[in-house]
């Protein structure tokens, strides 16, 4: 299953008794305590999964409360995903633990790998943080506030793309390519 970002936001959690779990409630006010500083989470969508892999991830997000939710993205109603960054685009593999209950990780091997040459090696620790960086900014988000312009951008990719499949190479001999780049940027 394949996700996609969508945007970022900050919550401030509940402080919970390390001891019991349970919320620890402000004395003068009776409400939950929350921490001083907000979290960062990330909000994604689901952008490939098969129709059993659905079924499984609304297994997994139902199996403790009601924490299942869609959203209309692009015309399809999707699922979400929230929590840490994951990077732009991700895949995510469902997994059933050995209690029954069912699990989802997100692939993040190749990071890993990295992570663990750059302890490995002190010196090239700088170069393998870029890759890392790059890795998890390849990709791109969904922009929900610019259906028109995504979609405009598609239609005119695959308009180009039919142009230059339609071209014979007759057609193009001794065509300057200064005047091609100059057609296809306006």
């Amino acid at each position: 299953m394949k996700l996609r970002l969508i945007n970022s936001y900050k919550k401030r959690r509940t402080v919970k008794d390390p001891l019991t779990g349970n919320p620890v409630m402000n004395v003068l006010t009776g409400k939950e305590e929350k921490e001083a500083k907000p979290t960062t989470y990330f909000r994604y969508g689901v952008m490939e999964a098969t129709k059993e892999e659905l079924l499984l991830y609304k297994k997994f997000k139902l199996q403790d409360g009601p924490y299942y939710k869609e959203e209309l993205i692009e015309g399809k109603k999707r699922p979400l995903w929230h929590g840490e960054y994951l990077g732009k685009e991700v895949i995510l593999k469902g997994y059933k633990r050995e209690d029954g209950r069912i699990g989802f990780s997100a692939d993040t091997t190749d990071i890993d790998e990295l992570i663990q040459l750059g302890e490995k090696f002190p010196a090239m620790k700088a170069q393998l943080d870029a890759q890392i960086a790059g890795m998890q900014l390849s990709g791109r988000r969904w922009n929900l506030d610019e259906k028109a312009a995504d979609l405009e951008e598609e239609e005119s990719a695959a308009d180009e793309f039919a142009s230059v499949a339609d071209e014979t190479p007759s057609d193009t001999e001794g065509a300057d390519d200064t005047d091609s780049e100059t057609e296809t940027d306006e």
